[in-house]
């Protein structure tokens, strides 16, 4: 009988915890691909920004700790998305470009985070490898004028 009390009370407890690990799960989940990038207010200090998640990405893949890395990944992509708002030197036309080329950077950023999710080195370098390239392509529009 103490028994069949004691395995009832078990149960009862288990079933009213039930919500709250859910909750708890949802919102450590909720947690990890919610995080915010604090923007610079010049496109000199977001591509500061910029430069140090590339840097912690590379360190990252390096020693293959990439679990964070699309943390990295996606400010990256907030940072870029921002530079064409804070590029008023620039013509029309290069914020355009500026601006068309930061939807790459958001593809690099899925892959960056799916490479990380499967710890795939080779593939999260070659990703890496690919949003510097195309890093050093929106840079050239902040090249000094003669």
């Amino acid at each position: 009988m103490k028994y069949a009390i004691l395995k009832h009370i078990t149960a009862a407890v288990l079933i009213s915890a039930t919500p709250v690990l859910a909750t708890g799960i949802a919102l450590a989940s909720e947690a990890k691909t919610e995080a915010k990038t604090a923007i610079p207010a010049t496109s000199e200090g977001i591509w500061q920004a910029i430069d140090g998640h590339v840097l912690d990405m590379q360190a990252m893949i390096t020693t293959g700790k990439m679990e964070d890395i699309h943390l990295h990944a996606y400010a990256v992509g907030d940072l870029v998305r921002e530079l064409p708002g804070h590029s008023l030197a620039l013509s029309d036309t290069e914020r355009a470009k500026v601006a068309g080329q930061g939807k790459f950077i958001d593809t690099l950023a899925e892959r960056l985070d799916e490479a990380g999710d499967g710890a795939n080195k080779n593939a999260a370098a070659s990703s890496l490898g690919k949003l510097e390239k195309v890093l050093k392509m929106i840079r050239a529009n902040y090249a000094p004028r003669p």
